[in-house]
């Protein structure tokens, strides 16, 4: 189990930062 956690957490919080990082250039673009 904790291998499973130790792969899954990593790619989790690069997906959440990535969604992120879109949701703001989105917010971002309709802004300007």
């Amino acid at each position: 189990m904790k291998i499973i956690y130790g792969f899954l957490l990593p790619v989790l919080s690069v997906i959440v930062l990535f969604s992120n990082g879109v949701v703001i250039f989105v917010l971002n673009e309709q802004k300007s």
